[in-house]
């Protein structure tokens, strides 16, 4: 049995090629496709301009957060942020610019005279007492004190049975 020549084989061997070649390609696009999703972060466009972070809520989007251990709750929307917590009910306001980054949309500013960040990052989330998932995880610091937790937004709300 010898190798076939002439147009018949060299057509096969070009099927065989493209075949192969398209095998890898969707092997490739699968792989890098579960690690765009996975980290939330899309390579640069083909244009060159970073695409950035899929599921960011958007400049108009309410965003709420919160925390335990301490507990914390908020919200920004429209540039104020509002903070409470069980010792302090009252409502606390305060103006913020929101800012982003290849990992994060940050919202910085002032509350009562303290320097406020908080800090969302595409990231799911447990706020650890309920069944509740979060599409978004959120550092918090308030002053020289710093918190951690979970946030959703208008557009991308939290899932799962809500704490009795």
């Amino acid at each position: 049995m010898g190798v076939e020549r002439g147009p018949k084989a060299r057509c096969t061997r070009t099927l065989a090629v493209a075949v192969l070649r398209g095998v890898i390609a969707v092997a490739v696009a699968t792989r890098c496709g579960a690690c765009t999703r996975a980290s939330g972060y899309q390579a640069p466009s083909p244009g060159g301009a970073a695409v950035g972070l899929v599921g960011r809520p958007g400049p108009s989007e309410r965003v709420d957060f919160l925390g335990t251990e301490p507990f914390f709750a908020g919200s920004v929307d429209a540039g104020i942020l509002t903070y409470v917590t069980p010792d302090s009910p009252e409502a606390r306001t305060g103006h913020v610019a929101r800012t982003e980054d290849r990992d994060a949309v940050r919202f910085i500013g002032e509350l009562s005279g303290l320097p406020v960040e908080l800090v969302l990052f595409v990231a799911p989330c447990s706020d650890g007492m309920s069944e509740r998932r979060y599409p978004y995880r959120v550092e918090f610091a308030l002053g020289g004190e710093s918190m951690t937790g979970c946030a959703a937004s208008s557009r991308r709300p939290s899932t799962g049975e809500r704490a009795p």
